[in-house]
């Protein structure tokens, strides 16, 4: 499995002790001019996971995001935005219930936590977990220096997050979730959670595993997914860990049986009807299936799949593993559509996979099987529902046929009923390889999908969902914007767009 930011793994046992005595740095600034109680109506409700909800739909409702007000889209000068390191995770939104004032949560690669004023972009706190690790301290991987790289979680009703962060502790490298304060940034009584030191039956190392999947949190526990680093080096696994919230423990752990499977898609970990589902990388030398180039069905106590109704593999999956072509470089994308619950993986074989969610039919199990793009298909997904089907959207190519013009961003509409169908409903230009996400203003109409061009045009753009016509276009030489990573991912709240770059946070509003 080749992308750009990927991970490993090694054998190195490291006490929880060593986490415990890193120096938690934290920095509280003074509050600054908050929002009003007269932009109380622009506040959203709190986005506390990666694309807003657990299936990773990507949907949001921004009552001011209508068509026309789309199109006057601007970066907002006055916006601030400034944090400290390189921002991969999506940036979440938190707003108190009984406070107006909307926060915009950062985590960073230099290990920094940090709440904005959503209106300001002025710095409220900013926590520095420990030490990020300096790239050549690693095996391999490209991202430099590496700290906090998947999306975090809040939990609403503790008003707390949860991160995950490859850091130092003296001179060991570890793999720390944190749980932190929403209030200040502070570091929660009995965090961090040593992932390696915490494993008994797993062998754990941190030089070799990666983490870059979002983090799930549901029924008091976390769930976080690992798998290698940029290079493939060393030997890794695909491994969820579930963290019990109340006691700030390690509970479960599933892996894959052979070496790498690793979990690396920006989704992470998607749930529905109260399981797990991952999507696994290639593994190496297996013989027999062994976890990898899968889409993988857990329940909540990460028990071992023990029938072929809890995983899917494709036919040839021993070929995907062979030419590198990862089942996983996307997460699995739950779907429930004329009476079925399905779910769809892309993967770097440029092919859409659609299986029974209840029954994912072991080796060629899938209900159908589409090739949707001429290259590979890496990053987060959107979706929503339009009469008699779903519609889901990917950056990509479409594949050759599909599309009058395949360059960008690709749509596709799954039906399901006895024979579900994957079929290429519109295609639009984008220069750059962002993450799409779609808005609505009551979650029903005016749906645009934004994705940023990132390393591409660096630009912010708009398409009519129905079907890909140019909504904003980008905007004029002042809406450019620097740095951004690619499978940026957006967030959307408080009648704004926001995009995540190294050391910033870009706003956009209506004029």
């Amino acid at each position: 499995m080749h992308f750009s930011n990927r991970r490993p793994r090694l054998l190195v046992a490291i006490g929880f002790a060593a986490v415990a005595a890193v120096p938690a740095l934290a920095a509280t600034f003074p509050r600054a001019v908050r929002s009003s109680p007269a932009v109380a109506h622009a506040l959203s409700s709190p986005v506390t996971t990666y694309h807003n909800d657990l299936y990773r739909s990507g949907q949001y409702v921004v009552a001011n995001l209508t068509f026309k007000n789309a199109a006057r889209m601007h970066v907002d000068s006055r916006f601030a935005g400034v944090v400290n390191g390189s921002v991969y995770a999506q940036p979440l939104y938190w707003r108190a219930l009984d406070s107006n004032d909307g926060e915009v949560i950062v985590a960073t690669e230099t290990n920094h936590v940090v709440a904005l004023d959503a209106t300001t972009g002025a710095v409220l706190w900013d926590h520095l977990l420990a030490p990020p690790v300096q790239q050549g301290t690693l095996p391999c991987g490209n991202i430099a220096p590496e700290g906090i790289t998947g999306t975090p979680a809040i939990d609403p009703s503790t008003g707390s997050v949860y991160v995950a962060a490859t850091a130092l502790s003296g001179r060991s490298v570890v793999s720390a979730v944190y749980g932190l304060s929403l209030k200040n940034g502070h570091t929660l009584p009995g965090w961090p959670v040593n992932v390696g030191s915490s494993l008994s039956r797993i062998q754990f190392s941190p030089l070799a595993q990666g983490e870059r999947g979002a983090l799930a949190l549901a029924n008091g526990r976390l769930y976080v997914p690992y798998g290698g680093r940029y290079g493939d080096c060393d030997d890794y696994h695909g491994i969820v860990v579930a963290i019990g919230i109340a006691h700030q423990a390690v509970t479960a752990a599933w892996e894959t049986l052979a070496v790498r499977g690793g979990i690396w898609s920006v989704g992470g970990v998607t749930m529905a009807d109260n399981d797990l589902f991952v999507t696994t990388g290639n593994t190496s030398g297996a013989a027999k299936w062994s976890g990898g180039e899968a889409i993988v069905h857990l329940s909540a106590a990460l028990e071992n799949p023990n029938s072929l109704a809890d995983y899917f593999a494709p036919s040839d999956w021993q070929h995907l593993d062979e030419a590198d072509l990862d089942l996983g470089g996307s997460n699995p994308m739950p779907l429930d559509v004329g009476g079925r619950r399905l779910i769809l993986a892309l993967g770097k074989d440029g092919n859409a996979y659609l299986a029974d969610r209840t029954n994912l039919g072991g080796r060629g199990g899938e209900l159908a099987r589409e090739p949707v793009s001429t290259g590979e298909i890496i990053g987060g997904l959107a979706s929503w529902p339009e009469p008699g089907g779903v519609l889901v959207a990917f950056q990509g190519s479409a594949a050759a046929g599909k599309c009058a013009s395949h360059n960008g961003l690709t749509v596709l509409r799954v039906t399901g009923g006895s024979k579900p169908t994957i079929t290429t409903r519109w295609c639009a230009a984008l220069d750059g390889a962002g993450d799409p996400i779609v808005t609505s203003t009551n979650g029903r109409d005016e749906r645009i999908v934004w994705a940023a061009g990132a390393e591409g045009d660096n630009r912010l753009h708009g398409f009519s969902a129905a079907n890909g016509a140019v909504v904003f276009a980008g905007g004029g030489p002042g809406d450019a914007m620097q740095n951004l990573r690619h499978m940026s991912t957006l967030l959307a709240a408080q009648g704004r767009i926001y995009v995540p770059a190294d050391g910033r946070i870009y706003a956009f509003m209506p004029r």
